[in-house]
């Protein structure tokens, strides 16, 4: 459980440092949002593997779009549920690998 939470938090963090000034996924936009949130998960005291960030970064990526929230939109307080229940659906699908 605590390695799912240490995923939620890390991708929150990588959704906050996370903006640029077009509002809508392009190839450059989303490499540079998975490499950002990639470095995050590979890195400090709870890191993760570099397959298992890779997977987790590209599930958060794709169900992010598909919900329809553009990259500006990820910080919005009315975001956040969906957020926290997307990068639990992808932790858990990591997990199972």
């Amino acid at each position: 459980m605590k390695k799912i939470l240490n995923y939620i938090s890390i991708a929150v963090v990588a959704f906050a440092l996370f903006s640029c000034n077009k509002n809508e996924w392009t190839p450059e936009v989303e490499a540079e949002f998975k490499k950002l949130a990639k470095e995050e998960m590979t890195s400090g005291e709870d890191k993760v593997s570099d397959q298992e960030a890779t997977e987790m970064v590209n599930c958060m990526t794709e169900k992010i779009k598909k919900q329809n929230i553009l990259p500006n939109d990820v910080e919005k307080t009315e975001n956040e549920a969906i957020l926290t229940k997307i990068a639990m659906e992808c932790a858990k699908e990591s997990m199972k690998k």
